[in-house]
């Protein structure tokens, strides 16, 4: 059973003490969920948003753990991506060919953006008015991007050439540093890792990494808030490798466990 506590915890970055345990009468929120895979924290509106991809819909729920909303219909949805002033959430949705626009205030969907058929979206990353993501299966998977300063949003697709990435590429941005998304292959052993600057209406790729920091797979990427330094989590052998971003220099390694 996972819980609503269980969840802030982690994605605040704290975890129970012996001095600060969870007690019977602090035992959080028991979600209805089939499969977690991803959060978004909604610091304006103090809500919690929670993905779930086998039942293609996105918990609502406020910071004491009371579920306020459901939004149903979300086909294959699992990356959440919040915009800096909180107020939206976007969504891709891999089932549906599509990403989802949801307003945090109101807990629904406030539009729904085709990305063409069988496109398959299902990472995301914002940068300024870009949002980016990472569609396709196999060797058909490249990076797209959805601009939203247009009416209606404009879709561009291919920004890479299929191939670089065998699935749906891991999407993230910082935006200390806007205009550069790093895109990284989980799906292949080892994983690659690209790093990209964005020219006119396409990519320009700045630097390419297979098997980073010695790992031969890795299992999500972050940036530091400055948006120079990568962080990797390596599915083996189990630590996290960190690079210099633009040209993507090993740096420290941090030693981790399963």
């Amino acid at each position: 059973m996972l819980t609503l506590t269980a969840l802030l915890a982690l994605s605040l970055g704290t975890a129970p003490t012996a001095a600060h345990a969870t007690t019977p009468q602090d035992r959080g929120t028991a979600l209805p969920i089939a499969y977690h895979c991803d959060l978004a924290v909604d610091q304006l509106h103090q809500r919690v948003f929670i993905s779930d991809y086998m039942s293609g819909t996105v918990l609502v729920a406020d910071y004491r753990g009371r579920l306020i909303g459901t939004i149903k219909n979300l086909p294959g949805v699992c990356d959440l991506e919040p915009s800096a002033d909180s107020r939206t959430v976007y969504a891709p949705l891999a089932l549906g060919d599509a990403i989802s626009v949801i307003d945090t205030g109101t807990a629904r969907q406030r539009a729904r953006h085709a990305t063409g058929a069988g496109t398959v979206p299902f990472h995301v990353a914002l940068s300024g008015r870009t949002l980016f993501f990472g569609y396709g299966e196999d060797a058909e998977a490249s990076i797209g991007s959805l601009t939203l300063g247009t009416t209606p949003p404009r879709v561009r697709l291919g920004l890479v050439p299929e191939g670089d990435f065998n699935g749906a590429p891991l999407m993230v941005t910082s935006p200390a540093v806007p205009g550069r998304p790093v895109a990284g292959d989980q799906r292949t052993t080892p994983g690659d890792i690209g790093v990209y600057d964005v020219s006119g209406t396409g990519l320009v790729q700045r630097a390419w990494v297979r098997e980073p920091g010695g790992s031969s797979s890795f299992n999500d990427l972050g940036l530091s808030p400055d948006g120079k330094t990568l962080l990797t989590a390596s599915g083996a052998p189990y630590h996290h490798p960190s690079f210099r971003l633009p040209d993507m220099k090993e740096g420290h390694i941090y030693p981790s466990t399963t």
